[in-house]
């Protein structure tokens, strides 16, 4: 029968089982494929078509050409060396210059090119990737009835849960997200990039090996008839240039150190291929696996690799840029021993292995086409034109090859000043004789142009054709990340979800729409006083928040703690309500504008119970400024921000403890007595109703006292206020654990969301521990401003998840009007953003502080940020710029290498300052009090 009758026949049967799904498929058993041919094509003893085979599709990254050993390179390279020799050679197979272009014509069988990923591999900093709309290889075979693998480099989107291999048909993925990660850290910069479906793991070893090994596992652990489908796609060569010592010995003979490292990592990567062709083997599988070889793009020859006498190299269109070495071998379906001359593209893998696979192509128009018959010999190759696209760093490059001519053209790019590269100047063009001219030297356009000028205008038209199948941005490349982006802190997260579910999709359970909340706020924790940072103080119920929700890596408040309260309950900028730059004093009459509600206020409004049990430190000039005026059903704790934690009076000597406007004369410890009152408010509560429960203690601020049991368990601590700054942090860990009790023994944890945070650093020259930042309460530096927070809600959020974009303070209200269903009043605008609606944008962040030392204004444009230090007396004592992705410690200054960044940044202050209200106050006080004033007995009754 021919063989497309039989692939008509097979398919019409594949579609039929499809539409049962693919389960059917898997649990019949493999079933024969189309034959790509009979014995009639030359494939010996094939009397019946082969079954649905297997497929490995292996792939490496930035191979050089001319590396290999049955290439005749200088690597060793035995079992690849023995699947060429049992398998088909593809003598003229193409790929994408780059990486990211590449895998997605081959998970495609589309250009590119139509959908904005044809000229640059994405950087870490990119939000884009393979769109959800395109249908991919794994997501076919899989609805054909196969398991599914990738291990090893993604590269197609990292940026959102969508973009994640698991979501793209892929049942079981192993290895990196990003490209460059370290082989022996498997780091990308400082973030984590290894893992195994979506979650993070430590391990130790050489990647290329751990690859190997994992996919060894993974083939032997089949336990069905059912086929697989493998994409095992390694990061080596690629840098960065690492390889086994004991490897690397082996090549000592090898003057250059680069080239001597890079075939040290060609050679592990051929042994990590024959320890999965072995499990292959044992499998009993060899005959009935689909075996394809290739590179993703020519070899990088700065980095060790050679294209031989192919021009160019990775990054150009040229022959040595897109021409890869590549192979195929399947014992029961195709020849061996033989090598093929006709152009192939990775475009064609698609259709191929589909028809190979018996799995109906996507319904989307493809580019590629089925080379089966082209692999067995029943047809000849088509002339059919392949383009080509590629910025790198020095120039955006174009090709179309059709048989063998070629048109190239190339324009130099040119670097604005924020790193950006785009074309610029006049295109150069080359026309070139493939078959006579396999180097690419000669240009017919300046050798011949007269009978060289009618075929460039030609291809130059299919060339243009093609260009306009872009749907992306204009190509560019950027050197450094852009403004605003932070790396995350592990990218295994950078790819998930803040919650379980859909934003639109409420969680199952009673009131599922309308969880309850429990802000903690900790006052002058440092960064390194959390357990969850490496801290030595035991905090092991503030690290459960952490390790049962999800750490906010880089998280900022203001440097003060009335500001950071103001933005946390309002989500609108202090410097919008006169309250940015200094803590309110006892003698200020100033406080949270009338009319801008609170969360208390608007949640109130929508039937949760309220409470605010600790520090208000929000304004007690007036009765309006009450927490009672302000939304909440009870208040219990003290208005001020200095108050003793025994006698309960305030710096002044005043009495201040209260609850709900009544003085209170209690004994007992403050944190203890707020975790005692927070316990029974919660356990009073009916249970139909949700609550908005804002716990702002006042540990472990001045004053340094605990209670003596307490700090006695610090006793192996020589230093004495640290001893008791540890006790009064392990008092407060204490506090939080009665309160997630009471949530326990309610049934409340499950749909309550927990965060906990600092509401700044510790103060310089207080024993607190603010880590390796800079600085501490009240300056500018990170050490001011960068804090311990985390979220819990079992309900929504996934446990052990971490967020590494530079959050706000700002954020939280958003986001708890968002969850809870309330929309904010429409008169006043909320500067933060809804953590559940994805990361946010691109955004400045800023904070100031006055104190008796200094007046500081700080902008954050990630990864840029600028310092502003003035005299008392408002003279500029400096101006000062870092660039927190490779400084967050802040010990460089870059203003006079980056004066545009400084200047773009300092007039952001000047705006952020001209947004302070119409009478010009931006919240600096007098650090001492007015002539005549005297504090009151009791602030309870000053009201």
């Amino acid at each position: 029968m021919a063989p497309l009758l039989v692939l008509l026949i097979f398919l019409g049967f594949a579609g039929a089982c499809g539409a049962e799904g693919g389960a059917a498929d898997a649990s019949a058993g493999r079933e024969a494929a189309p034959s790509p041919g009979g014995p009639q094509d030359g494939v010996p003893g094939t009397t019946e078509p082969p079954r649905r085979p297997n497929i490995l599709l292996l792939v490496t990254d930035d191979l050089g050409a001319a590396d290999l050993g049955y290439r005749g390179g200088q690597a060793r390279t035995p079992r690849l060396d023995r699947l060429a020799a049992e398998g088909l050679q593809l003598d003229r197979f193409y790929a994408q210059p780059l990486c990211t272009p590449t895998r997605a014509a081959l998970l495609t069988g589309r250009s590119p090119a139509r959908f904005g990923l044809q000229y640059r591999p994405l950087r870490p900093w990119d939000r884009r990737g393979l769109p959800a709309d395109e249908q991919v290889l794994p997501e076919l075979l899989k609805r054909a009835g196969y398991h599914t693998a990738v291990i090893g480099k993604w590269h197609l989107g990292h940026g959102a849960p969508e973009q994640h291999p698991n979501r793209r048909g892929v049942d079981h993925f192993y290895g990196m997200l990003t490209g460059a990660a370290d082989y022996w850290s498997h780091r990308r910069g400082e973030a984590l990039d290894w893992q195994r479906n979506g979650e993070s793991v430590e391990e130790e070893g050489y990647a290329t090996a751990l690859l190997g090994a994992e996919a060894a596992r993974w083939i032997g652990g089949i336990d069905d008839d059912a086929p697989f489908f493998l994409l095992l796609a390694f990061n080596a060569p690629h840098t960065p240039l690492q390889a086994p010592p004991e490897i690397e010995a082996e090549y000592r003979a090898v003057e250059k150190p680069r080239r001597r490292t890079y075939l040290a990592m060609v050679d592990a990567l051929d042994r990590a291929v024959g320890e999965v062709l072995d499990a292959v083997d044992r499998a009993g599988e060899r005959d009935d696996t689909l075996v394809v070889f290739l590179n993703d793009n020519g070899g990088a020859r700065r980095e060790g690799a050679s294209n031989g006498a192919l021009r160019g190299g990775k990054g150009t269109c040229f022959e040595g840029g897109v021409r890869v070495p590549a192979l195929v071998r399947w014992p029961a379906g195709l020849p061996g021993g033989d090598r093929l001359a006709a152009p192939g593209s990775v475009l064609d893998l698609l259709p191929t292995l589909a028809a190979a696979a018996g799995a109906p192509l996507p319904k989307a128009e493809l580019d590629g086409r089925d080379l089966l018959p082209v692999w067995t010999g029943a047809e000849a190759a088509s002339g059919r034109p392949l383009f080509f696209g590629a910025l790198d760093e020095r120039f955006l490059s174009r090709a179309v090859v059709a048989g063998d001519w070629k048109l190239l053209r190339r324009q130099p790019l040119a670097i604005d000043a924020l790193g950006v590269a785009r074309p610029r100047g006049e295109t150069e063009e080359w026309l070139l004789d493939l078959a006579a001219d396999p180097g690419e030297r000669n240009n017919l356009l300046e050798t011949d142009p007269a009978g060289s000028r009618a075929r460039a205008r030609e291809l130059g038209a299919q060339l243009d054709r093609w260009q306009r199948l872009d749907t992306g941005p204009a190509p560019e490349i950027r050197s450094e990340a852009p403004p605003g982006w932070e790396p995350p802190a592990d990218w295994a997260d950078a790819a998930k979800p803040l919650s379980r579910r859909a934003p639109q999709d409420p969680p199952a359970g009673p009131e599922a729409a309308r969880p309850s909340f429990v802000v903690f706020v900790a006052d002058d924790l440092g960064w390194a006083d959390v357990g969850f940072h490496g801290g030595d103080i035991p905090t092991p119920t503030i690290d459960r928040i952490a390790a049962e929700g999800v750490r906010f890596q880089r998280f900022q408040t203001f440097a003060l703690c009335t500001p950071t309260r103001a933005a946390l309950l309002t989500g609108v900028d202090p410097m919008r309500l006169g309250l940015a730059e200094s803590p309110l004093r006892p003698w200020d009459q100033e406080g949270l504008p009338a009319g801008v509600p609170t969360l208390a206020e608007l949640l109130g409004a929508a039937g949760y119970d309220t409470a605010c049990v600790g520090k208000w430190h929000l304004g007690h000039g007036d009765p309006g400024m009450h927490p009672n005026a302000r939304g909440f059903d009870r208040f219990y704790g003290c208005l001020n921000g200095y108050v003793d934690y025994r006698s309960h009076r305030s710096r002044d000597g005043a009495h201040d403890w209260q609850r709900d406007g009544e003085s209170l004369a209690v004994k007992g410890y403050a944190t203890r007595l707020f975790a005692g009152e927070a316990e029974r408010w919660i356990r009073g509560r009916d249970p139909e109703t949700p609550f908005f429960l804002y716990l702002p203690f006042t540990a472990p601020h001045l004053p340094l006292q605990a209670p003596k049991e307490t700090v006695e368990a610090f006793a192996a601590v020589e230093d004495r206020d640290r001893r008791l700054y540890a006790a009064m942090v392990a008092e407060l860990d204490a506090a939080v654990a009665r309160v997630l009790a009471a949530l326990d023994d309610t049934g409340r944890a499950e749909n309550t969301m927990v965060v906990f945070l600092s509401d700044n650093g510790n103060a310089k020259g207080e024993p607190g521990d603010n880590g390796r930042f800079r600085g501490g309460k009240g300056s500018a530096f990170e050490g001011g401003i960068r804090m311990p927070a985390a979220m819990r809600w079992p309900a929504r959020v996934e446990a052990g998840g971490q967020r590494g974009e530079r959050l706000s303070v700002l954020d939280l209200a958003p986001t708890v009007l968002a969850v809870a269903g309330v929309k904010p009043v429409e008169r006043v605008q909320l500067d933060g953003h809804d953590l559940f609606a994805g990361p946010p944008p691109p955004r400045t962040l800023f904070s100031a502080a006055h104190t008796g030392d200094y007046h500081n204004s700080t902008a954050v444009r990630m990864p840029w940020k600028y310092v502003r230090r003035l005299k008392l007396d408002g003279s500029v004592e400096r101006h000062l710029l870092y660039h927190l992705g490779d400084d967050p410690a802040e010990q460089t200054d870059l203003a006079a290498e980056r004066p545009e960044v400084l200047a773009e940044l300092s007039a952001a202050v000047d705006a952020w300052r001209a947004r302070a209200p119409a009478s010009g106050a931006a919240g600096a006080r007098a650090p001492e009090p007015p002539d005549g004033w005297t504090p009151p007995e009791d602030w309870a009754k000053r009201r």
